[in-house]
Parts: C-alpha cells; sequence; structure tokens
C-alpha cells in the first residue's frame, strides 16, 4: 500500500481480529543503491511512527543495505539455493 494509506489497512486489520507485528516491503527492481536505500528507510520510518516491531525487507541481493537501514528479517533465496534458471 501506499504510506498514506497504512493507518486505515492497520485499522482494518486490528478491525478484523489481527495483530499487526510488522511491515514487509520489497525493494526498488532497479540497481541503484540510493533508491533501494531510501525505499527501506521510507519503510523503517513508518513501522517505528506506527510502533510495529517487525521490519522484513531486503533480499539477497539487497542484504547489506536492508541491516543498515534497519530491518529485523530478510529473505535469502538465492544467496541460500543459488540463482533461478
Amino acid at each position: 500500500c501506499l504510506p498514506d494509506a497504512l493507518p486505515e489497512l492497520i485499522t482494518r486489520a486490528l478491525d478484523q481480529g489481527l495483530h499487526v507485528e510488522g511491515l514487509m516491503a520489497v525493494g526498488p527492481t532497479s540497481a541503484r543503491e540510493n533508491e533501494t536505500r531510501e525505499a527501506f528507510r521510507c519503510v523503517n520510518e513508518l513501522a517505528t511512527e506506527h510502533g510495529l516491531q517487525i521490519r522484513n525487507y531486503g533480499m539477497s541481493g539487497d542484504l547489506n543495505i536492508a541491516i543498515e537501514e534497519g530491518s529485523t528479517m530478510v529473505r535469502l533465496g538465492s544467496a541460500i539455493l543459488g540463482n533461478r534458471n
């Protein structure tokens, strides 16, 4: 969702009895480090604003940036299993 829609999304989830613990995001597909870093920083700030502890962003290709920008959970598919054919 867009950042402005997050409060409503959280409210709707809570209304349905869900417990929202964090945010998950996939970084931009560009290989530009500054764009990836800014996207992850935005997710981190949103999580902080809404009191969410889990920040799930970053994959094998941008792992270091994700950790530097506060990710608490990453996806390491290709780092473990190798690239897809």
